[in-house]
Parts: C-alpha cells; structure tokens; sequence
C-alpha cells in the first residue's frame, strides 16, 4: 500500500503543536517492539493498530516545525521559551487518527496548574475558531492521572479535525497524549482504549478481531451476482458500478467499516449475523444493504 502523506490539514498541524507537552525532569524516551509502544517513564505500553505507521524523526521535526511557525504567525504567540521532545507520532493512512506523546520543559518557570491550563487551552481553541471541552474528574493511563479535554476545529474547506487530549503537570514540565482525526469523534476511544499500563496482557489491536469476521466474499440478498470482496490484505474489490471497482478497508473499532475507493473515503456501520452481513452507510440515510457469505 502506498504511503499517504502524515498529515493533509493545517488544523492538525496546529492541533499537534498546540497541545504539545512534557515529562518530569527529563523525559526518558519509550521504545517500540513491534507494534507495541513501551514508555517505563510515564508506566504505560500503547498498541498500534494494524495498518498504521511510525513518524520518523524528520518526520516530527517538519511538522512540528511548521506547526509552531504558522501558530506563531496565527494567534502572535512567542514559543521560543519552550524546550519540546516527541516520545513517538502514529498515524493511520485510512482513518486520518494521528497519535502522540510528547513533553515540553518551560523555560520561564513553573507551569500553569492543570485548571489554568485548560483555561488556556479553550482560549486556543476559541481562537483558531474551534472549540474545546473539559472531561470530569482524571483518567488513569500507565502510571498516572491524566487531565483531559476534547476539541474540534473546521477549517476554511470545510473539514473539521476531532482530537482528544490527556495531560499532566509536574513543575516546569507538562506531558501529553494527544488523538487526531478528520473522520469521526468515535476513533478517540477506540484509539484510547490500546493504552494500558506495564502489567497485565496487551489489548487485542482494534481493528484485528473485526478484521477476521468480514474477511470473504459477500453477494447482495437480492442479487447475488453483485458482490463485495474483503481481501485480509484491506484490499478489496465490489462490482457495484460498471466495470467493477477496486478499493482499500479498513475496520477502526466495532461497526464502524471504512472503505477508500477512487470516488472518495465512505463511511458504514456494519453488522455480522451468521451469515449474512449488513451495512448502514453513515452519510446517506436510509441507504442500508445485505449481504450473503459466498
């Protein structure tokens, strides 16, 4: 599969860096296994689904990099007393959910606490035209509490990036974890759900399980000389139009189906019954198929 560009919208680049954050002391780099992410410094493993990608390094330093130019440029803000580290950036080529942890050392002295903080960060988010929302109480995530707030942005085409955001304050340092999409507020938790602490067994990828049920060949209840092709490679084929069409899957969490398909991404529910496979597309209403396992 052909590797997309990271990240295609201003507003996550904004987003990345305007939720920046940072451990105490200094912060100790995690390292990956696989798709297993493990952090002993802040007490917690992350499981990368299937299908998504690591950042490379270059990579982080050209996003953040641009991000922190056209933040200071936007919203006339000095970021130049702030010391920032990347534990790692994930991203899906799919569903657009990017992922990150990362910490960020002021210069100046002591951070806000975690009210002021959020304060600022509905601040922000008010004046990139967005808006931002304070989760109750804290999450516990690895070896700490974690404050936590969910934002949304639509930028000048339309397109609105949902992200969901988890951080803690010690001192001067403030560390984050950050979730990214374009697509649909439900990726959040579903993306948040592969955190987990150092004990303990690994939570099955998100998409795994899923993938496995609808992996064959489906012909419609009513038809069933049109069919839908699910390869275990995400790669498919339908003949639903003239001349067939070839698409990319990809399932984000239960029920929710993802297709990429030439004429553009497509979002579905779905359900599994037996045999018989159902899928409720999420922008045409009332547009709801059935389909048979050949």
């Amino acid at each position: 599969m052909k590797r997309k560009p990271l990240i295609t919208g201003l507003f996550a680049v904004l987003i990345l860096v305007l939720t920046a954050c940072a451990g105490v002391a200094e912060p100790e780099p995690g390292e990956w296994n696989g798709n297993v992410f493990t952090s002993e410094h802040l007490g917690l493993r992350f499981v990368m689904p299937e299908g998504w990608f690591i950042a490379n390094e270059a990579e982080i330093e050209e996003i953040t990099g641009m991000g922190v130019t056209i933040l200071e440029d936007t919203l006339d803000v000095d970021l130049s007393s702030i010391d920032m580290f990347y534990d790692f950036l994930v991203a899906s080529q799919v569903s657009g959910a990017i992922v990150q942890i990362s910490h960020e050392r002021s210069r100046r002295g002591r951070m806000p606490n975690p009210e002021q903080h959020l304060d600022n960060m509905i601040e922000l988010f008010t004046d990139l035209g967005g808006r931002a929302t304070r989760e109750t109480g804290t999450t516990r995530i690895g070896g700490y509490d974690w404050h936590s707030f969910r934002a949304e942005v639509t930028n000048t085409q339309g397109m609105t990036t949902y992200s969901r955001h988890f951080f803690t304050i010690h001192g001067r340092f403030l560390r984050t974890i950050s979730i990214n999409t374009s697509l649909d507020t439900w990726i959040l938790d579903n993306v948040t759900s592969m955190f987990t602490g150092l004990e303990g067994s690994l939570p099955e990828p998100i998409n795994a399980q899923f993938n496995r049920e609808i992996t064959g060949t489906w012909g419609w209840d009513q038809d069933d000389s049109i069919i839908w092709e699910f390869n275990a490679d995400r790669t498919g084929y339908r003949n639903v139009v003239v001349g067939g069409q070839v698409f990319e899957w990809y399932i984000d969490g239960n029920e929710h189906l993802i297709i990429m398909a030439p004429t553009g991404i497509e979002l579905w529910t779905y359900s599994i019954s037996g045999n018989r496979l159902t899928i409720d597309n999420r922008v045409e209403a009332d547009l709801v198929l059935t389909y048979i396992r050949q």
